[in-house]
C-alpha cells in the first residue's frame, strides 16, 4: 500500500532485506530458529522490495508525507469499524467522528479492528518468544 503513495518508499533510507532469521535468545539454546529467503520474492510479487527502516523514520516520513499532500492526520481517534466500497474506504471513530479516503493503514495494535475486519477475529497468545533485533 505504501508504494502507492507517489515518493514515499524513495524517500526512506533504509537497507534493503533479502533474507530473515530467527535466533534464541535462550542461554541453553543459541543457535538458529529458522531461516528464510521470502524477503527476496517481494519485488516479482509485490512490485516493491522489502526495506528495513527504523520505526521512527517511517512515522516522521508518513507525517511527512501527509503534510505534503494535503491529508489531515487524526490523533487520538480509536477505529472502531470501517466499511470497504470499491474505489474507497470510510473508517468510524469511536468519538463518532468519520473519514474516509483511497486506502486505510491499520496501525492499531495487537487487537486491531482493521485486522479483525479483514481477517476475523484471532486469539492472541504469547509464545515465550521476544524478537530482538540489531545490526551491525
Amino acid at each position: 500500500m505504501l508504494s502507492l503513495v507517489p515518493g514515499l518508499l524513495e524517500s526512506f533510507d533504509g537497507a534493503k532485506v533479502e533474507a530473515l532469521a530467527s535466533f534464541s535468545t535462550f542461554p541453553e539454546d543459541e543457535g538458529i530458529l529458522g531461516q528464510n529467503n521470502i524477503p527476496s520474492t517481494f519485488l516479482e510479487k509485490y512490485g516493491s522490495s522489502m526495506t528495513g527502516v527504523r520505526r521512527t523514520t517511517l512515522h516522521a516520513g508518513l507525517i511527512a508525507t501527509c503534510e505534503k499532500y494535503g491529508v489531515a492526520i487524526k490523533w487520538d481517534h480509536q477505529c472502531t469499524a470501517f466499511k470497504q466500497q470499491e474505489d474507497s474506504v470510510s473508517a468510524t471513530f469511536a468519538n463518532g467522528e468519520t473519514a474516509s479516503g483511497s486506502f486505510l493503514i491499520g496501525c492499531d495494535g495487537l487487537h486491531s479492528v482493521i485486522r479483525i475486519g479483514l481477517f476475523g477475529k484471532e486469539t492472541a497468545s504469547y509464545t515465550g518468544l521476544t524478537q530482538v533485533c540489531g545490526v551491525l
